[in-house]
């Protein structure tokens, strides 16, 4: 172990490219949603849940991308025309 982390727990930083992967593979993904991700003690990124758009907290996301995240999977859900997709 390095010096640096001697009598402390490794630390893993979660590999972007096993996040993304998941991303692109969810098929039938809803227009809002939130994927956990960890890290095991291994290094090993692994998907942990993930949870409907509809039901989320905004946890720190920027007010106006959390109320498009919403806007959109409402309009998904209740099959309405999404008010706020402004891209």
């Amino acid at each position: 172990m390095p010096s640096g982390e001697r009598g402390a727990a490794a630390r893993h930083v979660a590999e972007a490219a096993v996040i993304e992967s998941a991303v692109k593979d969810f098929a039938g993904a809803p227009a809002g949603y939130a994927a956990d991700f960890g890290v095991t003690g291994d290094g090993r990124t692994l998907l942990v849940e993930i949870n409907d758009g509809y039901s989320l907290g905004c946890y720190g996301l920027q007010h106006n991308l959390y109320a498009q995240l919403l806007s959109a999977r409402w309009a998904e859900l209740v099959g309405t025309e999404d008010e706020c997709n402004f891209s």
